[in-house]
C-alpha cells in the first residue's frame, strides 16, 4: 500500500478526545492518511480519523456559518461554471472585440482568485497601478461589475467564502483548534495562512520523512512512447518480484499524456484487456488525474444522442452517433443504423438534413422489414422540438433529459460499476449546467449544446475504484507520498522545472514579487527543486527518464537531479506481442479449406446486386467479390466539399445525354449552324449543372460558371471527333438493359449505342479518365461490361471507350467496322495478338470467359486469389477480412500481430 511520508503515529492523535487535527493539501494524501489511520484501529474502539483535505476543512466551516445563520454567510458559493457565465454575463461590451472570450473569462476568474488569496481588493488594481507605467489594467473595472452582479444573485466565490470564513475566525463565530498540523504543503496563499493562524493555538508544518534510496538510475529514450513503455515493463517486473509492492509512476505533465499512458499500461500490464470479448475490469493500476466527462463512454453517448437534435450533420459525425450503443440497443437497430449509414453515405453529400434522415430511416426500416423502433425514436424527438424556441440553461436541461428519455436512453444493458458512476456524474452535470447561468437569459439549442458539451469537457471524471499496486501520478498529486518503486517520467532539462505562465490580467512583476504561482522561472524554480528534493527521498528505489529528443532537440536529464549519471536505453519487450505469441503457442493451427460461400440463392440472380461490376471484382479477386457484393462490406465514400471526380464525371455524362437527345444523328449534327450548335452545347452544359446543383447548395454562382466553361470546352472538343466518324444514329442513350449469362440476370446502363450505316450497332462507354482496353484481352476478363453487352447481343460489331479528357478525347476500341472509325481497331491489332483472326472469335472468348466469371459467382467461389498481381495493393478495405497481408505467416503456422 501506498504510505505517507510522515510520521502519523506521532502527528495523528490516538484518541478521538483530542482538538487537535491534521489537514493535508491534496485529497490523496488525506485518503492515504485516513486509511493508515484505519489499519491500526482496533474493531471494537473505532474513531474517525481527525484528518481533513484544506478545502474539505473550508467547506465544513462554511457549513457551521450557515448552520448558525450568520448573515454574512447566507450565500450560494458559485462553482465554476456559475462564475464562467457570470464574466460572460456581466462583460458583453469588453467580450465583444475578442476572439476567444471564454480565455479571458477564464483568466479573469483565475486572476481574481489570485488576488483575494493574496489579500489583494481586485478592485484596487487601477489603484495601485496607474495606467502610465502599468499600461491598462481592465480587470478591476470587471471585476467591481461582476461582484455586484454576483452579491445580486446572492452569491459568491470561493475566495470571497475563504475572506469571509476568516472574519468569522475573528469574531470567534466559529470554534478554535489547540493545535492543526499541515502536511504536504510547498505553499500556502496568504488568505489560507492568515485563516489557519487563526483558528488554532499552534499551526505546525510536519516535515517528511525521508527514506534512503539504495538505487537511483537515470536513462534517457528516443521516444515520449518507448520512455512510458519502459516504465510499464519495468512497474510489470516488480509486481512480478513482489506482488505486495507499492509502485508510483510520476508522470511530468500526466494531464496532456493520461490517454497516452493508459493505453500504454495496459497493453503492458493486462494485454488481454483490449480483446474485445473481454469483460471490463479493474485494471492494476490507478490515476491520479481524471478524465474530461465528454471523453468517457457514457458521455460520448449522451452527448451524441443530443447531437440529434440539431437539424444538419456532417456525415461521419452522424455515422458515429447512430451506431452509438445508446442508439443501437440491439441487432435490429444495428441492422438498421448500418444500412441507414451505407445509404447516406452513398449519397456522398457533405451535409445530412433532419427531414433526410427521418425518411431514409422510415424508407430502409421498411425495405428490411425491420422491427426496430429507431425510425419511431427519431420522429420523436423531433416532435418534442418542433415547438422548442430560445430558453435558459435551466429549460434545455430539463429539455434535454426529455430527449434523452425518448431515445431510450442510456439504452436496456446493465451498466457495470465505473458506468453506473458515469451515470451519477452526468446528473450532477446536468445540475451544474442547469444553474450555471446566473441570470435566466434565453439561448439557442447550439448555444445550449456548446455550452453543455464544453461543461462535460471540463468537469473530471476519476472512477472509484479499489486501491491498485501500481499509482500513475502527477508531480503535485506524488509528493508527500512513499513507495518501494519510484519512477519519474518526463523530466529532461527542457521540461523540468517547467516554465512560467502569468496570468495576463495582473502585473507581472507583482506576481513575481509576491510569489504567486506560475509567475516567474525563480518560483518554478524553487517549487521544482522542493519536489525533486522530496521525491529523491520517497522510495528505496528509483528511477529517471525522459525523452532524449524532443522537437527535434537533443536534451539531457534535468541538471536538479545532481548529476545522476544516465545509462543507455535498452530494449523492452513487447507485452501484447508476448501475449498474442502465448495464445499462438497454446494450441496449433488448424487449416480449413474456407474458399467456398454458399450458392447464390435464385432469389439473388435476378437481377444480380451490383451489375457487371460482380463479374470484374470475381475476376480481380473471388473473395472480395463475394464479400462486397453480397455482404455489403464497402468503403463509405468520402463526401467532398467541393465537385469530385463522380460528380465532374456524372456531369459530363448528363450533359452528353442531353445532347445526343436533341440531336438524334450524325445528319442533325451536320445541319446545325454554329450559332444553333453553340446553343444546343450551352443549353446541354446548363441541363447537366441544373441535375447536379441541388446536392450542393454551398457552392456559389461564380463556381458553377467556371465549370459550365469547363463542361463546353470538353463537348466542343468532343463534337469535332462525332463530325468525323461515317455516318450514324443514336439508338440508346444512358438506358437500363437486362443481359443473362450463365443464369445470372444482370442490370446494366450503356452510356450510348449507335446504329452504324451498316444496321450495326456500336456500343460507347465514356470515361474522364484515361482508360485502356487493354483489360478486355485479358485472362480472366477483367472489364466486363461492355464485352459483357457485345457478347449477348449479336448486332454489336465493335465497342469503345469514349475518353473525355481535355486535350485528349478520343476513341479508343476494338471491333470488326465496314466504315472505319479512328481508334477503333480489329481484335488482331487492339490486343496485340495475332491469334484472334476474327471479332466473332473475340465475341466467343468473351462469352465463355463471362459464363466462367458468372458461373463462379453463383457457385460462391471465394478464395483469396489475385490473377494480376499488381491488384493485391487495392481494395485494403477488405484486408480485415481477406488478411491477405498475413498470407505468409499464416501458411507457415505462425502468428500475426498486424
Amino acid at each position: 500500500m501506498v504510505r505517507p511520508a510522515f510520521d502519523l503515529q506521532r502527528l495523528i492523535p490516538g484518541s478521538s478526545s483530542s482538538d487537535c487535527i491534521v489537514i493535508t493539501a491534496t485529497n490523496r494524501l488525506r485518503n492515504r492518511c485516513q486509511q493508515y489511520v484505519g489499519s491500526r484501529q482496533q474493531k471494537s474502539a473505532w474513531y474517525p480519523a481527525p484528518v481533513f483535505s484544506l478545502q474539505e476543512w473550508l467547506e465544513n466551516g462554511w457549513q457551521m456559518l450557515q448552520n448558525q445563520m450568520w448573515g454574512p454567510a447566507l450565500k450560494q458559493v458559485l462553482n465554476r461554471e456559475q462564475r464562467l457565465q457570470l464574466w460572460q454575463d456581466t462583460l458583453p461590451q469588453a467580450l465583444s472585440s475578442l476572439l476567444n472570450s471564454s480565455a479571458i473569462c477564464k483568466n479573469a476568474d483565475d486572476a481574481t482568485a489570485a488576488l483575494l488569496q493574496w489579500r489583494f481588493d481586485p478592485a484596487r488594481l487601477s489603484t495601485v497601478f496607474p495606467a502610465q507605467t502599468h499600461g491598462e489594467l481592465p480587470l478591476g473595472g470587471w471585476y467591481q461589475s461582476f461582484a455586484e452582479s454576483a452579491n445580486a444573485l446572492q452569491g459568491c466565490t470561493p475566495d470571497q467564502r475563504d475572506t469571509l470564513i476568516l472574519e468569522a475566525f475573528e469574531q470567534k463565530l466559529l470554534p478554535l483548534q489547540s493545535g492543526i498540523t499541515l502536511l504536504g504543503f510547498d505553499q500556502i496563499s496568504p488568505l489560507h495562512s492568515a485563516i489557519l493562524e487563526a483558528a488554532a493555538d499552534k499551526v505546525e508544518h510536519a516535515e517528511p520523512v525521508r527514506l534512503i534510496p539504495e538505487s537511483i538510475t537515470a536513462q534517457g529514450f528516443n521516444s515520449e512512447e518507448e520512455e512510458l513503455e519502459a516504465a510499464a515493463c519495468w512497474a510489470s517486473d516488480a509486481l512480478t518480484q513482489n506482488p505486495s509492492a507499492s509502485v508510483g509512476i510520476v508522470v511530468n505533465n500526466l494531464g496532456q499524456k493520461r490517454d497516452q499512458v493508459a493505453r500504454i499500461f495496459a497493453g503492458v500490464l493486462e494485454p488481454q484487456s483490449f480483446n474485445p470479448a473481454q469483460q471490463r475490469y479493474t485494471l492494476p493500476f490507478n490515476f491520479s488525474a481524471g478524465v474530461p466527462f465528454a471523453r468517457t463512454g457514457i458521455g460520448q453517448q449522451t452527448l451524441q444522442c443530443l447531437e440529434l437534435l440539431r437539424e444538419r450533420w456532417q456525415p461521419d459525425s452522424l455515422m458515429s452517433t447512430l451506431y452509438s450503443p445508446a442508439i443501437c440497443t440491439g441487432d435490429a437497430d444495428l441492422h438498421l443504423a448500418t444500412t441507414l449509414c451505407n445509404t447516406l453515405a452513398r449519397s456522398q453529400q457533405v451535409q445530412v438534413t433532419g427531414s433526410q434522415l427521418r425518411y431514409e430511416a422510415q424508407r430502409v426500416a421498411e425495405k428490411l422489414g425491420n422491427d426496430s423502433d429507431l425510425p419511431a425514436r427519431l420522429n420523436r424527438i423531433y416532435t418534442l422540438q418542433t415547438n422548442w424556441k430560445g430558453a435558459p440553461l435551466a429549460q434545455w436541461a430539463s429539455r434535454f433529459s426529455d430527449t434523452l428519455l425518448a431515445l431510450g436512453w442510456p439504452g436496456q444493458r446493465v451498466a457495470d460499476s465505473e458506468e453506473y458512476q458515469q451515470l451519477q456524474l452526468w446528473e450532477s452535470v446536468l445540475a451544474d449546467f442547469s444553474a450555471s447561468q446566473a441570470t435566466p437569459t434565453p439561448v439557442s439549442l447550439e448555444t445550449a449544446l456548446n455550452q453543455l458539451r464544453q461543461l462535460c469537457n471540463r468537469t473530471p471524471f476519476q472512477a472509484e475504484t479499489a486501491d491498485s499496486p501500481v499509482q500513475v501520478l502527477g508531480v503535485l498529486e506524488g509528493a508527500s507520498l512513499h513507495f518501494d518503486h519510484l519512477w519519474l517520467a518526463g523530466f529532461g532539462q527542457n521540461d523540468w522545472p517547467v516554465p512560467p505562465s502569468p496570468n495576463p490580467l495582473i502585473p507581472i512583476e507583482w506576481q513575481a514579487e509576491n510569489g504567486l504561482p506560475r509567475a516567474s522561472q525563480e518560483r518554478e524554480l524553487q517549487l521544482a527543486e522542493d519536489l525533486t528534493d522530496g521525491y529523491l527521498g520517497a522510495a528505496p528505489d528509483i528511477r529517471l527518464s525522459f525523452c532524449a529528443i524532443k522537437d527535434e532537440q537533443h536534451q539531457q536529464l534535468s541538471p536538479l537531479f545532481g548529476g545522476i549519471e544516465c545509462i543507455t536505453s535498452g530494449k523492452h519487450r513487447n507485452a501484447i506481442s508476448e501475449f498474442s505469441a502465448e495464445i499462438s503457442r497454446g494450441a496449433a493451427y488448424e487449416t480449413l479449406n474456407d474458399a467456398q460461400m454458399p450458392a447464390l440463392p435464385q432469389s439473388e440472380k435476378d437481377p444480380v446486386r451490383g451489375g457487371a461490376g460482380v463479374l470484374k471484382a470475381q475476376a480481380v479477386c473471388p473473395f472480395n467479390a463475394q464479400v462486397h457484393y453480397r455482404l455489403g462490406a464497402q468503403r463509405h465514400p468520402e463526401p467532398q466539399p467541393g465537385l469530385g471526380p463522380a460528380d465532374r464525371g456524372n456531369m459530363v455524362h448528363e450533359m452528353l445525354a442531353h445532347f445526343w437527345a436533341n440531336t438524334h444523328s450524325y445528319n442533325a449534327l451536320m445541319a446545325l449552324s454554329p450559332e444553333q450548335l453553340q446553343q444546343q452545347m450551352r443549353e446541354a452544359a446548363e441541363g447537366a449543372i441544373t441535375a447536379l446543383r441541388p446536392k450542393l447548395p454551398q457552392l456559389a454562382e461564380p463556381f458553377w460558371e467556371i465549370e459550365c466553361g469547363r463542361l463546353l470546352r470538353v463537348l466542343d472538343e468532343w463534337i469535332q471527333i462525332e463530325k468525323q466518324r461515317p455516318v450514324f444514329s443514336i439508338a440508346k442513350v444512358e438506358e437500363r438493359d437486362s443481359l443473362s449469362i450463365a443464369g445470372l440476370r444482370f442490370s446494366v446502363r450503356l452510356d450510348r449505342v449507335d446504329t452504324l450505316g451498316d444496321g450495326s450497332q456500336l456500343i460507347i462507354d465514356y470515361k474522364t479518365g484515361s482508360p485502356t482496353r487493354s483489360a478486355w484481352f485479358s485472362d480472366p476478363l477483367r472489364d466486363p461490361q461492355l464485352p459483357l453487352y457485345a457478347a449477348v447481343q449479336p448486332n454489336a460489331s465493335a465497342i469503345a471507350f469514349a475518353r473525355l479528357k481535355p486535350g485528349h478525347c478520343s476513341f479508343t476500341g476494338t471491333g470488326d467496322l465496314s466504315e472505319p472509325i479512328d481508334g477503333i481497331d480489329e481484335p488482331e491489332k487492339a490486343a496485340r495478338d495475332k491469334s484472334l483472326s476474327s471479332w466473332q472469335e473475340v465475341k466467343g472468348r468473351w462469352h465463355a470467359q463471362l459464363e466462367t466469371l458468372a458461373t463462379a459467382f453463383a457457385h460462391g467461389e471465394a478464395s483469396v486469389h489475385f490473377p494480376n498481381p499488381a491488384d493485391e495493393k487495392k481494395q485494403t478495405e477488405l484486408w480485415a477480412l481477406n488478411r491477405f497481408p498475413e498470407r505468409d505467416t499464416i501458411a507457415a503456422g505462425g502468428s500475426s500481430n498486424d
